[in-house]
């Protein structure tokens, strides 16, 4: 078993029209508040992203706003299958999480019982859930993503957004569209968060919406509904 990756991230995200995004995904990438603090953005790399979200009968991870998937990439990447813990909290319209992530060639079916994996064994000792899992959710994003450095500083920020189609687990059938700006640093110094901080205020104002208040894997099980069919 190799090792897990374990790391924190600090999110704020906003809920964008789907059809708006997809049309015109650069309105969002050229926002003008990441051209005024940010300096070296990268060119836009482009993944499709599979994700199946794993949680016990009563929605435990879910209700409490964690997440627990299994992520396979397509394209160059087809051959990386992430299974991933995020054990969040949300701070004044912030996600806090704790990241804890481990490449597996095994199929879902045979992590989900699989306590010895160290991301099921973390959130079994927080008590996070109490079991069995099954897949309550699934979704595809189609990600839109850049990097930047804040200027007169090292802290690197992530951006991007992401095209999302939330999926019913048995049948595969698209249940709903989503899409959503995010920005993320993987740092938790005070200079870096009120860095984040400060441009996540300036994109509230240019964008005029709402921030998201609930992860992909909230909104993938609540797409699903009691059925999951």
């Amino acid at each position: 078993m190799t090792e897990p990756f374990i790391g924190l991230e600090h999110e704020v995200k906003w809920s964008l029209d789907a059809a708006q995004a997809t049309r015109d995904v650069d309105r969002y990438l050229n926002a003008a508040a990441f051209g005024r603090r940010l300096e070296q953005i990268s060119a836009t790399s482009v993944v499709t992203q599979s994700a199946v979200v794993l949680d016990d009968a009563a929605l435990s991870l879910t209700r409490a706003g964690h997440a627990l998937t299994a992520v396979v990439n397509t394209g160059a990447a087809r051959d990386v299958t992430w299974f991933r813990l995020k054990h969040s909290i949300r701070r004044g319209g912030r996600h806090d999480t704790l990241e804890i992530a481990q490449r597996v060639t095994e199929p879902v079916s045979a992590l989900l019982s699989d306590r010895s994996n160290p991301v099921i064994g973390h959130a079994l000792t927080c008590h996070l859930f109490d079991g069995p899992l099954s897949v309550t959710g699934v979704f595809t994003q189609l990600r839109h993503k850049r990097h930047g450095i804040f200027r007169d500083s090292t802290c690197g920020l992530g951006y991007g957004v992401d095209i999302v189609e939330f999926k019913a687990p048995a049948s595969g059938a698209v249940l709903g569209t989503y899409a959503c700006l995010e920005i993320e640093i993987n740092e938790s110094t005070p200079d870096g968060l009120s860095l984040l901080d400060d441009l996540a205020a300036a994109l509230d104002g240019e964008l005029g919406a709402d921030r998201e208040r609930e992860g992909k894997a909230q909104l993938a099980v609540r797409a699903a509904g009691p059925g999951r069919s």
